[in-house]
């Protein structure tokens, strides 16, 4: 289920009913290398959450922070991809601060947004409307 939440006085959730979508999506991984583009049912694992975050009503923009080309090549419009700086694209650099510097970045201050992971493929359009769903109904969360 994608997390829907507020970062700070950055970003000041509202009652508004469109979202914007970010996926975080390094090239590098320790654990399993370039785990964002292994295939999943014939796909590469990212293209799942891509499509399914483009056909959610409740998505106005999508957005792809990553540092990998290959994996920028898979964000077609209206996907807007952000390039990832490197010393942000490191495994000891948690989501917060990319978060946080990709709608700086983006000059993204208000509105609901939904942080969807790049490896869950079986993430749905009806639950990014849900989350949404959730956080317009409780602007305070």
């Amino acid at each position: 289920m994608p997390r829907a939440y507020g970062i700070g006085d950055l970003w000041l959730s509202t009652s508004m009913t469109t979202a914007t979508a970010i996926i975080l999506a390094r090239g590098g991984s320790k654990g399993v290398p370039r785990k964002n583009l292994r295939p999943f049912l014939g796909r590469p694992l990212i293209a799942w959450v891509l499509d399914a975050a483009l056909a959610a009503p409740s998505v106005s923009r999508v957005i792809l922070v990553t540092d990998e080309a290959e994996i920028a090549s898979l964000g077609r419009c209206p996907v807007e991809v952000l390039p990832e700086p490197p010393a942000l694209a490191r495994d000891d650099v948690g989501d917060l601060p990319v978060l946080r510097w990709a709608l700086t970045t983006l000059g993204i201050r208000h509105g609901p947004l939904v942080h969807l992971r790049a490896t869950s493929p079986l993430v749905r359009p009806a639950d990014i409307d849900a989350a949404v769903g959730c956080l317009s109904s409780h602007p305070a969360l």
